[in-house]
């Protein structure tokens, strides 16, 4: 067995794999045997039938089966003996002819691959990168407080007149077979319902058609309005004529001053929080946290775009683009390929730097911190209704969450990539730049539509970090 290594074009080569008789013989003759002793030929016992009718009528393709055997066992090995990093995976040669399989001739057989490996490269990080700072101003924290207040404002009985924002409830009657009782927010009126209802108080009565005071964009009239589940001519008709709404009740938001230390607490997670002076203290850290972590996230992506750029790495490009045209999984025919293949180049480009990057700074992602980036995830979902799950319940969410290994995978991928940008980011040289929030926002707005306009439709999504600005609590 000899394989040979002829350069094709920049990290692009042919392998050349020549089997002689010595090399395919054995293997050939054993699998002709043990196809011999299974064989079910008609008019033969299983495992009768003579060997010289075997080799003649199955011949071929027992010896194409060890070639192929050998070929794929003599390329791994040359892979490995020559620390080759593939890209891809080992294509046949575009001059690879058809097989002229015999085997009742001791000849000797050439295969040829072609394959596509790592270039050696530097990762580029010696650019120069702002680090956004923003001071978190008493202004942003009252709001914050404000937005908190909100979450525990409630519907309380009220004597005084409908006001915008209230909720009035109401009984409705045509003086037929059309009568209940029902309510709707002022927000749900349309404006005829609005000036109709707005000012009025308990006991006062609104004269219309459900049609006209109420909007029917906002809600179902017939069923939420009027409970009318069933159609008939003479329901229709009726809904279709005046009724008269007498108010019952106005409930009026009322948003507190001041939070119990029970909420404090629950705004918090802390429960040995339960003041106001620590609901601020609370809401600032969380603040500037947050937008410490928009501003990490605009260095990750300004030290990925740089590295990207930068980075120089010959790379080949026509062997990578049959190799992706040939796999099966990524349903991309050759123009397809060629048409995507700026953004396919720099995704590749990409995984290189960052597995380089990881391999040469020990950077791993332990199943552990998989595990709780799922949670993360639970919890914070779970906060946006105020709950907030016990440690155990979280342990059967992620474990269950886990059960999907593609899911798994992607998320593998991500924090290896914020951990390997986290280390880039350490490594080169920031300055300070002092924001205020508005400022803020307005780059954020500014990067956001810098990416869409450089690539509308890919985004890079797999590697750009969320920029948005904003905080919720």
């Amino acid at each position: 067995m000899n394989v040979t290594r002829e350069t094709k074009a920049a990290q692009n080569d042919i392998l050349k794999i020549e089997l002689t008789k010595e090399d395919y013989r054995d293997g050939f003759e054993k699998k002709l045997r043990k196809y011999s002793k299974e064989a079910n030929i008609k008019g033969f016992r299983k495992g009768l039938a003579p060997a010289g009718m075997i080799k003649k009528m199955y011949g071929e393709s027992i010896l194409a089966d060890e070639l192929n055997h050998l070929a794929d066992t003599a390329l791994q090995n040359f892979i490995k003996e020559n620390n080759i990093r593939l890209l891809g995976r080992p294509l046949l040669a575009d001059n690879q002819e058809m097989l002229d399989i015999k085997p009742n001739e001791d000849k000797a057989y050439v295969l040829n691959f072609e394959i596509g490996f790592e270039p050696s490269y530097t990762i580029a990080l010696d650019g120069s990168f702002s680090k956004y700072e923003i001071k978190v101003t008493k202004d942003m924290v009252d709001k914050e407080i404000e937005n908190v207040m909100k979450h525990f404002t409630k519907l309380e009985d009220s004597a005084e007149p409908v006001a915008e924002g209230d909720t009035i409830y109401f009984n409705f009657d045509n003086g037929a077979d059309l009568k209940g009782e029902s309510f709707c927010s002022t927000d749900e009126l349309t404006e005829a319902g609005v000036k109709s209802f707005v000012s009025k108080k308990m006991g006062d009565k609104v004269e219309g058609l459900a049609l006209e005071l109420f909007n029917n964009d906002k809600l179902d009239i017939k069923r939420y309005i009027l409970h009318v589940q069933d159609a008939s001519e003479e329901i229709d008709a009726q809904i279709l004529a005046p009724l008269s709404f007498e108010i019952t009740n106005v409930k009026k938001r009322m948003t507190p001053d001041t939070l119990t230390s029970e909420q404090i607490s629950q705004v918090t997670r802390d429960e040995s929080k339960t003041t106001m002076e620590d609901l601020k203290a609370s809401l600032e850290a969380d603040i500037k946290k947050q937008y410490d972590d928009l501003s990490q996230n605009f260095l990750r992506n300004d030290v990925y775009e740089y590295a990207l750029e930068n980075t120089k790495m010959d790379l080949p490009v026509s062997f990578l683009k049959k190799w992706i045209a040939s796999e099966e999984e990524n349903k991309m025919s050759l123009e397809v390929v060629e048409k995507e293949y700026t953004n396919i180049e720099k995704s590749i480009k990409w995984d290189l730097i960052s597995a380089k990057f990881a391999i040469d700074h020990s950077i791993k992602v332990e199943i552990e911190e998989i595990k709780n980036e799922y949670k993360t995830r639970y919890v914070q979902y779970f906060m946006q209704s105020g709950y907030n799950p016990p440690a155990d319940q979280l342990d059967k969410f992620a474990e269950e969450a886990m059960k999907d290994q593609k899911n798994v995978r992607k998320t593998y991928e991500q924090l290896l990539d914020t951990k390997v940008l986290d280390g880039m980011s350490a490594q080169v040289k920031t300055k300070s730049i002092s924001f205020t929030e508005e400022e803020f926002i307005a780059e954020s707005k500014k990067r956001n539509e810098k990416r869409q306009a450089q690539n509308p439709a890919h985004g890079e999504a797999g590697h750009v970090h969320d920029e948005n600005c904003g905080h919720n609590h």
